[in-house]
């Protein structure tokens, strides 16, 4: 199970707002670099020698097997995201000085790779993708399941001891269902596919030990061949869904409502509960984006001073 993964970006707006979110500094310099490397591409044409090749199917193509599409290659922008995650996750969890040091390194070094050909001046990048260094939206973990006739593939944890589904943090520069793949393999040796979406859960609605908001996409997964003891699970075997052995916390639920959705054929996921909506309203004499609570105005206080705490005390 690996550590929880930070997610410095926003999420998308979504259907029901006002309307999409203006682009931050990132990723208008990226979007304006890939404008300009596609001018250039088309300027130049093909090299010499080098017949005119028929375009190839883009991202959002299927790859040729249903419910898949095939993902964009590495590219400098995704992958100084994907080194700001790590340097975020090293200094969270880092506990050697030298490491720590080496992180906030990583981080200056994710920050400079976003800015080569982006346009825009090399700090306003920085302090876009330094700025934001506190987890602001919920965590994405993974569970896998796997079925056997009328058994479930459970693991052993070696924390406490309690059986559970295969699953953990997923990480950047992974698909959920990748996450879960890995996740399989990582605790019980098995090599899946991810086969369907069951469904997503909720960490709020399950009981948990630490506290922090989770969103868990539950996939069922195809494999073969016999699961043994990792670094990660003492145990790793099949139980009948009739007789599961002590659970850990929230996995009662997690394998109540899978079997539910293998049974109907239909996806599950938590409902919101009622609430109001006040963030789009905007009454007389309100200036809009200004936030007018102070709990808004002290926590966005937090997160910049964050930032700003980090360029002072990290880079000499």
């Amino acid at each position: 199970m690996g550590r929880p993964a930070s997610h410095g970006g926003r999420l998308a707006r979504g259907t029901g707002g006002a309307g999409p979110r203006r682009a931050g500094p990132v990723r208008r310099a990226v979007r304006r670099a890939g404008r300009r490397g596609a001018a250039r591409g088309a300027r130049r044409g093909p090299a010499r020698g080098v017949p005119h090749r028929r375009a190839a199917l883009s991202p959002a193509q299927p790859s040729g097997r249903a419910g898949r599409v095939t993902p964009p290659g590495p590219t400098i922008p995704l992958i100084a995201q994907e080194l700001r995650a790590l340097a975020i996750s090293g200094l969270a969890y880092g506990q050697n000085p030298y490491d720590v040091d080496r992180y906030r390194r990583i981080l200056t070094l994710s920050a400079a790779l976003a800015t080569l050909d982006a346009g825009v001046p090399r700090a306003r990048v920085e302090a876009a993708y330094l700025s934001s260094l506190a987890q602001t939206t919920p965590l994405l973990a993974v569970e896998a399941v796997v079925v056997r006739g009328e058994s479930v593939l459970l693991i052993r944890r070696t924390d406490t001891g309690l059986w559970a589904l295969p699953g953990g943090m997923a990480e950047v520069g992974e698909t959920p269902a990748g996450g879960a793949e890995r996740e399989l393999f990582e605790e019980t040796g098995l090599r899946g596919r991810a086969t369907r979406l069951l469904g997503v859960l909720d960490a709020r609605f399950a009981p948990n030990r630490h506290g922090l908001h989770l969103i868990a996409p539950v996939f069922l997964l195809e494999a073969e061949g016999d699961p043994r003891p990792t670094l990660e699970a003492h145990e790793a075997a099949f139980h009948p869904w009739n007789a599961l052995p002590p659970l850990h916390p929230g996995h009662e639920r997690s394998l109540a409502l899978a079997r539910a959705a293998l049974a109907s054929g239909t996806p599950f996921f938590d409902a919101e509960p009622a609430r109001t909506w006040d963030a789009q309203e905007n009454p007389a004499g309100a200036v809009p984006g200004q936030p007018r609570h102070w709990k808004v105005r002290l926590a966005r206080l937090l997160v910049r001073g964050g930032g700003w705490l980090f360029l002072r005390t990290g880079h000499r």
